[in-house]
């Protein structure tokens, strides 16, 4: 299992077949984030993933800072580049939520963010599994 943890926030990642789901809790910072892309490019090449989903389970997060925020859209970018199909969060942050949303509008994402926001890890499953070819 891929994770990282500091004074502020951690997380981990893990395989569901062909979805990658990292759980975050506590703020997501830029060392975090450069970790996270390391990690799974690490994990898409080491699973020889062609076609692949990614959920953020951030539950516990209350928002990312500015620099981090920043980041993600690079990532993002850097995930639909290397396979991935479909993308989804279980969040209910409302300060996070808006930065998501900011972050997909900066990706050029024109489909409501709230369609790729879920209540639960079972939902954002399906969500995400129907993008992929088995």
């Amino acid at each position: 299992m891929y994770k990282y943890s500091c004074a502020n926030g951690a997380y981990q990642l893990k395989l569901m077949d062909k979805v990658i789901v990292g759980e975050f809790s506590g703020a997501i910072n830029e060392r975090m984030m450069a970790s996270f892309v390391e990690q799974i490019a690490q994990m898409v090449q080491e699973h020889n993933l062609s076609q692949w989903g990614y959920i953020g389970d951030s539950l516990n997060v209350p928002a990312a800072t500015p620099e981090a925020q920043q980041h993600m859209v690079d990532i993002g970018n850097f995930m639909y580049s290397k396979g991935c199909k479909a993308i989804a969060f279980v969040l209910h942050s409302p300060i996070a939520i808006n930065q998501l949303d900011k972050i997909r509008k900066q990706m050029g994402r024109t489909n409501d963010t709230r369609d790729i926001i879920f209540d639960n890890l079972d939902d954002a499953l399906v969500y995400v599994n129907s993008f992929i070819t088995q």
